[in-house]
């Protein structure tokens, strides 16, 4: 009889031995199995949206220096006019169509990064900015973020050369500045009534810089500088010409 009481005993355990995991759980935290399940989604939830952050708004930066940041010491891509032109910009916010920034890095190179939030540009600019008296050229992309890639939006090209229209000479041809004055100037948001770039070519020959701006609805803008010295005066014509469909460029301002 005493044996199988002990027998009995081997297998007896408490009430709490005997509950369920679950109810273990609560019966020595205070809180149930789902209230636990239910703060480990939680906790799953804030880290994927903390993770979702750094990525779109700190891993950007990390993202482009990892992936289109020149390296140190590296040389940029020389750019020709052929190959500015060719660049095909979004036409808003909202559209996919324009240059995505990695592609354009894969066909012409790393360049110099700049970030924000909803922005990216890449500036292709030598260290030296000139080489056997010619200026090198200098170009920006700006890049705007939609569905989690950057595509183009914005270029511009700083004494950018295509050996026919878009040329540079190292000296003023005229130094009256006078005849600049004379210029007609049309109106300021399209240029339309005034002079022609060719014409201010022809008339005071090649700049000796220009930039060219072109933004995502389209309109290019183009600015030249005629520079020359008498005695202690400097003196700087800037000329800006706007685009128009028939593809010559007129002047809109002049400083």
């Amino acid at each position: 009889m005493a044996r199988e009481k002990d027998f009995d005993r081997a297998f007896e355990t408490n009430e709490t031995d005997c509950l369920a995991w679950s109810e273990r759980i609560h019966t020595k935290l205070g809180v149930t199995l789902g209230q636990i399940l239910l703060a480990v989604v939680l906790v799953f939830c804030l880290l994927g949206f903390l993770g979702y952050l750094i990525y779109s708004v700190e891993g950007v930066p990390y993202f482009a220096k990892q992936h289109l940041q020149l390296g140190k010491g590296k040389k940029p891509h020389h750019w020709t006019y052929q190959e500015f032109d060719s660049l095909k910009l979004s036409s808003d916010e909202h559209e996919t169509s324009g240059y995505l920034a990695d592609k354009i890095a894969q066909r012409f190179g790393k360049a110099e990064i700049d970030t924000s939030v909803n922005d990216l540009t890449m500036t292709y600019s030598p260290s030296s900015k000139s080489y056997g008296g010619n200026p090198f050229t200098e170009v920006t992309l700006t890049f705007w973020r939609a569905k989690g890639k950057y595509y183009l939006s914005r270029k511009e090209a700083e004494n950018i050369q295509d050996g026919k229209n878009f040329r540079l000479q190292e000296k003023t041809s005229v130094t009256d500045e006078a005849a600049y004055e004379s210029l007609n100037v049309g109106n300021f948001d399209d240029g339309e009534g005034g002079d022609t770039y060719q014409s201010v070519v022809k008339q005071f020959g090649f700049p000796q810089s220009n930039h060219i701006d072109v933004i995502n609805n389209g309109h290019t803008n183009l600015t030249i500088d005629y520079r020359w010295n008498e005695g202690n005066h400097y003196y700087d014509q800037e000329l800006t010409f706007s685009k128009h469909k028939d593809g010559h460029y007129y002047l809109k301002s002049r400083r």
